[in-house]
Order: structure tokens, then C-alpha cells, then sequence
């Protein structure tokens, strides 16, 4: 479903944001052919933060939890996706870190 919308959006020239973990190759591949066929630029936002931080968060998340070994898993991915997403044709790459984000 997320392909067919983000086609949608796509094809009418719209800003359209895929808010996924997306951490391998396989799984960002498809969205870049996406924005590609509709002559799209794509820029991959990075939230590259602590495994304390994440954790933290997830436990103050009123609702839909994620067990604490997806985000162990998660977090271990990131070095990989991050050295991968350079030569996977983004536009531009953003990457922030705990310092970059402020609390409220």
C-alpha cells in the first residue's frame, strides 16, 4: 500500500514522505525507483541516535511499543545503512544525531 501511494503522489508531483526504518538496501531500493521514474529528487533523513535515546522514547510511547530487541536489532543496522546510503544515488543525505535534537 505504501508503494501504490507514494506512486500516487509521485506521478501528480507532490511532496511525499515515507516515514519507514527502511535499513537495507532492498527495502530503500524500490521507493528510489519510485522517485526516479517520476523524475523525483530524494533526500534520506537519518535519525542516527543513541540506543539509550531510542529506548527511552520507545518506553514513553503512550501507545504501540516495539519490543526493545527490534530496536537493539535496529540500532546495530544503522552503520551499515548509513555507509550503504552514498552510493545509493540520494540527492541529498541528513543525518541527525542526539545533539542535533532538542527536547520539548
Amino acid at each position: 500500500m505504501l508503494h501504490v501511494i507514494a506512486r500516487a503522489r509521485l506521478r501528480r508531483g507532490l511532496l511525499t514522505v515515507i516515514d519507514a526504518t527502511n535499513l537495507t538496501q532492498r527495502a530503500r531500493r524500490g521507493l528510489l525507483r519510485l522517485a526516479s521514474r517520476a523524475e523525483r529528487p530524494v533526500v534520506a533523513i537519518v535519525f542516527d541516535l543513541s540506543l539509550e535515546r531510542c529506548l527511552a522514547q520507545n518506553a514513553g510511547r503512550p501507545e504501540r511499543r516495539v519490543p526493545d530487541s527490534v530496536i537493539e536489532r535496529h540500532h546495530r543496522e544503522m552503520g551499515s545503512a548509513l555507509a550503504q546510503l552514498p552510493s545509493e544515488g540520494y540527492a541529498e543525505i541528513r543525518v541527525l544525531r542526539d545533539f542535533d535534537m532538542t527536547t520539548a
